[in-house]
C-alpha cells in the first residue's frame, strides 16, 4: 500500500477516534442460548446472525468482524481453548453504521458451541458480543452419519444437491439413497 494511502487511512482514523469514543453495540438476532439452556440446532450447520450498529455511538461505521468459539463434546465435558473462525463473515450494511453479520458456522452432531463475535468501528473501538450456546443435536444418529457418507461418495438428493446432514430421512435423502 503507498505511504499517501496509509498516511490518509491513519489520519481518518486519527479524526474518528476524537468524535467516537463509543464502542459498537451488538445484538444477536433470535433466542440467543445459553450455557444452561443452549439453543438447539437440528442440522450440523449453525446460522449465526448479529446487528452491529454505530449509529448511536459516533457513527464511524462498524468494519472489522471476528467470530471466536470454544466447543465441547458432550454435556457435563469441559470447554476446549478459545479458538478463532478461519471463514468469512457474509456482512451486509445499510450505509449508516449498521451491519448485519452472518456465519454459516459447520458444527458437529452432539456438539456444544459457545460463539461470540467482535466488531471493530472506524474509530479502533472494539465490542465483544455477548455469549451464544448453541447445541447441535441431530434428531436420529445412523440417519446422519448415512447422509454425511452420500455426500462425501457424491450422491446428490433429487435435485442434484448435497444433502443436508440432519438425520431426518426425508424425501431428498430417500432419493439420494435410490441412486
Amino acid at each position: 500500500v503507498p505511504q499517501a494511502i496509509r498516511s490518509t487511512a491513519e489520519l481518518i482514523r486519527l479524526f474518528y477516534s476524537q468524535v467516537d469514543t463509543s464502542d459498537p453495540v451488538l445484538n444477536w438476532q433470535g433466542t440467543v442460548g445459553t450455557e444452561a439452556d443452549p439453543e438447539i440446532s437440528d442440522t450440523r450447520t449453525i446460522k449465526l446472525t448479529l446487528d452491529a450498529t454505530d449509529v448511536d455511538t459516533g457513527n464511524s461505521g462498524v468494519g472489522e468482524f471476528q467470530l471466536t468459539y470454544r466447543v465441547k463434546e458432550s454435556d457435563g465435558a469441559v470447554w476446549s481453548s478459545l479458538q478463532t473462525y478461519e471463514g468469512t463473515p457474509v456482512v451486509s450494511r445499510d450505509g449508516n453504521g449498521n451491519a448485519i453479520v452472518t456465519v454459516n458456522f459447520p458444527g458437529q452432531r452432539n456438539h456444544t458451541y459457545e460463539f461470540r463475535i467482535s466488531a471493530e468501528d472506524g474509530a479502533g473501538n472494539v465490542q465483544v458480543s455477548a455469549p451464544h450456546v448453541v447445541k447441535v443435536d441431530v434428531v436420529n444418529q445412523a440417519v446422519g452419519d448415512v447422509q454425511e457418507r452420500l455426500n462425501e461418495l457424491g450422491f446428490p438428493d433429487r435435485y442434484g444437491k448435497k444433502l443436508d446432514v440432519d438425520g431426518i430421512l426425508g424425501p431428498k435423502t430417500t432419493s439420494a439413497i435410490q441412486l
